[in-house]
């Protein structure tokens, strides 16, 4: 598996449990503000009461709910600093998958121009070969491709050697 595949996973992983955390958070939000509206309630319920017993009893009931007020946000507040941790890994995860894109990206880049350079090299080999060369003692001398005749009132090269070379050793007589 590829650094960059890694990187996703591992940013994909990070995104779930963002969603997760932010949904956490969301909850006990609406927990503490609940259970601050009742202990909103039960004070003034207890500033309506009468009767000292019963005045005390709705303050009991309203500090009990600002303890629950306390723990919703103690948890509100952990689950914001693990949020915050998750968006830090988030973040340096996604510059990793950018580094690892990056050098995919430059190794393959290199390894066309290598394969291209591999291939213009046979290419010219391919071209050397197919060339005809004589060896001398002195040197590596190309020969030339042949040029084409000249039309005109002369005989041709071969036409030429036809004529001037005729077979010896025998005769149209000897049979």
């Amino acid at each position: 598996m590829s650094a960059a595949d890694a990187a996703r996973r591992k940013l994909a992983q990070l995104k779930a449990a963002e969603a997760s955390l932010r949904a956490t958070i969301s909850k006990y939000s609406r927990e503490a503000a609940k259970k601050r509206k009742d202990a909103a309630n039960k004070r003034q319920s207890a500033q309506r009461r009468s009767s000292a017993s019963s005045r005390a009893r709705y303050e009991r009931e309203a500090s009990s709910r600002e303890a629950d007020v306390a723990k919703a946000d103690g948890k509100t507040a952990d689950a914001s600093k693990k949020l915050a941790a998750n968006l830090r890994q988030q973040r340096d995860e996604a510059a990793r998958l950018e580094r690892a894109e990056g050098a995919t990206q430059r190794r393959r880049k290199r390894d066309d121009s290598q394969r291209q350079s591999r291939e213009k090299a046979h290419v010219r080999e391919v071209a050397r070969l197919s060339q005809p060369t004589v060896r001398y003692v002195h040197g590596v001398r190309k020969i030339p491709a042949p040029r084409p005749e000249k039309q005109g009132g002369a005989q041709s090269r071969f036409a030429w050697s036809e004529a001037v070379f005729e077979p010896r050793g025998r005769s149209d007589a000897m049979g």
